[in-house]
């Protein structure tokens, strides 16, 4: 009896070993890390790579310092052309002086490769990509404005981010269409970017977006500053993200900054003498066939 069960047991075990071994040689292992796809990956290659190409130099001065941590993945699955990208920073001294984004988007069963470049600099900028001149704004990239001197920054960070989104929030974005529709953008409490500059007299400032999606369309730049009494006041700036016509209204409906369409900018190819003086590019590097 004993030697029977044994048997049994015996046939049991090698059953369910047989069929645990069969099992895991069966089932899909999961994906490593190495066949995992990167967000910023592209036919066209990794998009923060491509980024890092764009060198950026004011006049006389030397090259931006190119943040290579994204501010923000963005997609915009509303678009038909379903784009996505990711923006980032030059900076000097710890302060933003262009802004651009590296994206791709699909249309006439093409793979389009975009650079949108603003300058947020007060000085001539110069911009390279692969040794070709891309983008030279010879005047300043955004016009600030003071707030009520009242309206004073807090001396603690965390409040003074506190008071920022407050700011931010008295204010409405919206792009217009050639066709007469309107998008209302959404302010996105979080900022892109925070920062400060000691050479610059920033104490403290932040870019907030107003964005269609993650997409964003507008960009508000608020600042801390100290200003020639030595005294630390607000100031705030506008900056287009899109070629078609933009406005921001305040809460009470005063339009504060408009700025109007560049239809050439839809199709201008990388390099357009005639485009690249705008404060504001936006310009095709590369194209490929889909499902390439």
């Amino acid at each position: 009896m004993r030697s029977t069960w044994l048997k049994l047991f015996c046939v049991l075990l090698f059953s369910v070993t047989g069929y645990t071994q069969a099992w895991c040689q069966d089932a899909p292992s999961s994906p490593s890390a190495k066949e995992t796809k990167s967000p910023t990956s592209t036919v066209f290659g990794d998009l923060v790579e491509i980024g890092s190409e764009i060198q950026i130099t004011p006049e006389g001065g030397k090259p931006l310092e190119f943040d290579k941590q994204p501010l923000v993945i963005w997609s915009n699955p509303t678009r038909p052309a379903a784009p996505h990208g990711c923006i980032f920073i030059w900076n000097a001294a710890g302060r933003p002086q262009a802004v651009g984004s590296v994206f791709t988007f699909v249309i006439r069963n093409e793979v389009r490769l975009k650079h949108q470049l603003h300058s947020l600099s007060s000085e001539p900028l110069e911009a390279t990509f692969r040794e070709q001149t891309v983008w030279k704004p010879t005047q300043p990239g955004v016009t600030w404005i003071n707030l009520p001197a009242e309206i004073s920054p807090h001396d603690n960070p965390r409040l003074r981010l506190t008071q920022m989104r407050g700011i931010a929030r008295q204010y409405q974005a919206r792009l217009e269409k050639p066709d007469g529709s309107k998008t209302q953008l959404e302010l996105k409490p979080t900022p892109l970017y925070r920062y400060q500059s000691q050479n610059a007299k920033v104490v403290d400032g932040a870019i907030f977006s107003f964005a269609n999606g993650t997409d964003p369309d507008v960009l508000m730049l608020l600042e801390a500053y100290e200003d020639d009494t030595q005294k630390v006041r607000w100031r705030y700036a506008f900056a287009r993200f899109h070629y078609w016509r933009l406005v921001v209204e305040n809460n009470e409906g005063a339009v504060v900054w408009e700025v109007e369409a560049e239809p050439a900018l839809i199709s201008m190819a990388i390099g357009d003498t005639s485009l690249i003086g705008l404060p504001y590019v936006s310009y095709i590097v590369d194209r490929k066939p889909t499902g390439e």
